[in-house]
């Protein structure tokens, strides 16, 4: 079943109307009547924004909160090099894994919190790729930036 509607409009735009007469102007009607009602319903929307701006926040804390609970096993150069990450994540993910691989035991032990990786036969690491949140990367990144530039 259908509903019919009736919708005024000035004589200037019926006439632009008419021009367009291959123009089912019915679905058009129906398409915009559509769309401002999802629009009107994006309320809830706003609400699971916040939730996922406040989930960001959260794991950005806990990747800030990571360095600073780790500082003993951290070098210098290993804090620059998380400050000022490469552009490319597999190649940050290597580095990260480096630091963390020659750091003390405890702290070499945290590189399985941080990323993934194989080894080939040989022993070597291969596909290494992070298991955290780009949010705790970056949170890891901040408190890093931090320390480094304090410490100068």
């Amino acid at each position: 079943m259908t509903k019919n509607i009736t919708v005024g409009i000035p004589d200037e735009l019926a006439k632009r109307m008419d021009e367009l007469s291959e123009v089912n102007w019915s679905a058009i009607t129906r398409d915009c009547i559509e769309q401002y009602i999802k629009q009107r319903k994006a309320d809830n929307l706003e609400a699971i924004i916040a939730k996922v701006k406040e989930k960001r926040g959260q794991e950005f804390k806990k990747g800030y909160e990571f360095i600073l609970k780790n500082i003993d096993g951290l070098e210098l150069p290993g804090l620059e090099k998380i400050a000022s990450p490469d552009q490319d994540k597999e190649k940050h993910a290597c580095g990260l894994y480096k630091i963390f691989y020659h750091a003390p035991l405890p702290t070499r032990t945290l590189i399985k919190k941080l990323i993934t990786y194989t080894e080939d036969q040989y022993g070597d690491v291969t596909d290494i790729e992070f298991i955290i949140s780009s949010e705790f990367l970056k949170g890891m990144q901040e408190a890093a930036k931090e320390i480094v530039e304090k410490s100068k």
